[in-house]
């Protein structure tokens, strides 16, 4: 498998966001078994690098019900890309938690990499 095309990260970005979206968890976890098949690395900067399946598992117990994200801008340059999420509080209608997210791919690896606000 080669490095993924922009199509297709877009594609695998937009369709991570309908899933999580729809609350199809399982299928989520497929996407991501598909698009990169040889390793799937999560990372909260300032945090230690996380195996993908307990952290999707942690962040869908946590947010999966309460989070509806939205994808503002992307930005793909050669095997990186960067997306500006709004996560809007499904129960806080017009109230949303910004995050950037930035995906680094490999020949069928991914690390995604989540900055969050950190309260003072």
């Amino acid at each position: 498998m080669a490095i993924p095309s922009n199509e297709e990260i877009n594609n695998f970005l937009a369709k991570k966001i309908e899933l999580w979206n729809k609350g199809e968890r399982e299928a989520l976890a497929n996407l991501y078994r598909e698009f990169a098949p040889k390793s799937v690395t999560f990372e909260y900067v300032g945090g230690p690098v996380l195996d993908a399946w307990q952290a999707l598992d942690d962040m869908w117990e946590q947010f999966g019900d309460s989070i509806e994200m939205e994808i503002v801008v992307t930005l793909i340059n050669g095997n990186e890309a960067a997306c500006y999420i709004k996560n809007h509080h499904r129960e806080i209608p017009g109230s949303f938690t910004p995050t950037i997210e930035t995906y680094v791919l490999g020949d069928g690896t991914l690390h995604e990499r989540y900055f969050f606000p950190v309260p003072e």
